[in-house]
């Protein structure tokens, strides 16, 4: 009778999964977020304008960006960086990543280039968790959103696993069910 009783109760206590589309707007606008936090001074990243500032093709993440070295002169270089999409905790980042530029004084600049863009991009990535709790709160924010879930809380996220479409990371989230059936208050 023990193990019948257990076993009623665990699906009771399951886990909701569900994939978020992340468009490559929904992907520049993250790219954007994140850029925009980096707290070192030695340079800053600012993606390109445009909607191919940021693709999603052949199993890659390609981003075009200038990267702007502050070391007693700003130097500018115009870059690409792509690499293949990873989870870390509650973060999308970029697993090996390459940067590589078409500009030659930027390539003879590049070991302090690489250094600086790689690091940032290795150490953080996207924060998605935060921004699908703040979603899930407010309608009217952009995408991308777990569909049909409201008033989610950070520990209620956990990310497993990305893949790639053509035009889309799918990111697979998991959510305990008492999440997928809760209200925002009045």
């Amino acid at each position: 009778m023990k193990a019948f009783l257990l076993l009623s109760v665990l699906p009771a206590l399951g886990v909701a999964k569900a994939d978020v589309r992340i468009t490559p707007a929904d992907g520049r606008r993250l790219a954007q977020a994140a850029f925009a936090e980096s707290r070192d001074p030695r340079y800053t990243l600012t993606l390109a304008p445009g909607p191919d500032a940021f693709q999603i093709a052949n199993g890659r993440v390609t981003m075009v960006a200038t990267v702007t070295l502050h070391l007693g002169m700003d130097i500018a270089c115009p870059v690409r960086i792509s690499g293949r999409p990873v989870i870390r905790g509650k973060w999308v980042g970029l697993d090996a990543p390459g940067i590589d530029s078409d500009d030659w004084t930027c390539r003879t600049a590049g070991a302090a280039l690489e250094r600086f863009a790689l690091s940032s991009l290795q150490a953080g990535g996207w924060d998605l968790s935060s921004i699908l709790v703040r979603a899930s709160w407010d309608p009217t924010q952009p995408g991308p959103r777990i569909p049909g879930v409201q008033c989610l809380t950070p520990a209620e996220i956990t990310l497993r696993s990305v893949t790639l479409e053509p035009q889309a990371m799918v990111v697979q989230v998991e959510l305990p069910d008492s999440a997928v059936r809760q209200k925002c208050p009045d």
